[in-house]
């Protein structure tokens, strides 16, 4: 298994939206010399991303899911109405998670959960182009089997794997504990101090900040 290390392009600009009930944060993600971008993590609804990416006149080449869970996937449907044909990437191990959504993702929202079919797998070690940056794929299984982070220069978007002071949970369909501490151990803490984490719910932190202060990594 490769280990996370250096970074791998071009640094993107990128803009946060915080989307659904559980306050998710969707990442529209772009090279600025080509206007190419990607939509990281599209929650319940991605109106506000995909109205950021057209009004700075972006063109989305692709849909990338950290995991499965239905806070993180549900608006793909969404995106594809505006933009049909537009890929949506999930690592292998959660595609049935995003394809029959679990009764308990239907009582945190309140009401039936849309399936979403991915379109193409995301696999550790893979490298996500667009224009003169790159996203490369660390495998991160832990709070789901298919968790990953998504690395580029000097920033990492984590998920639910890694949060500001906090971890993912594991008491979720496909959590694991003992997976999940090991995942960021050797995945994620290797990474450089300095290197900015972004995640899939609350503020962004360092990771040297996170291996000096976060209590469940003690």
């Amino acid at each position: 298994m490769e280990q996370a290390g250096v970074d791998v392009g071009a640094a993107p600009d990128y803009r946060v939206f915080r989307v659904g009930v559980l306050d998710t944060n969707c990442y529209l993600v772009w090279c600025t010399d080509t206007k190419h971008a990607v939509l990281i993590d599209p929650g319940e609804s991605p109106e506000p991303a995909l109205a950021e990416a057209e009004r700075l006149g972006l063109r989305i080449g692709c849909v990338l899911a950290t995991h499965g869970h239905f806070d993180h996937v549900m608006g793909v449907n969404e995106v594809w109405e505006r933009a049909d044909g537009v890929p949506f990437l999930l690592h292998p191990a959660d595609h049935a998670m995003a394809l029959a959504p679990s009764a308990q993702a239907e009582f945190v929202l309140g009401r039936p959960v849309p399936s979403v079919c991915p379109t193409g797998a995301l696999e550790d070690g893979q490298v996500i182009e667009f224009g003169r940056c790159r996203l490369r794929v660390i495998h991160t299984p832990g709070h789901t089997q298919g968790g990953v982070c998504l690395s580029t220069d000097g920033m990492i978007f984590t998920g639910d794997t890694l949060f500001c002071g906090s971890v993912g949970r594991t008491d979720f369909e496909g959590g694991d504990w003992d997976q999940l501490m090991a995942s960021i151990r050797d995945r994620l803490l290797p990474l450089p101090d300095g290197t900015r984490v972004l995640p899939g719910h609350g503020p962004e932190t360092r990771i040297g900040d996170e291996r000096e202060t976060n209590p469940f990594l003690a």
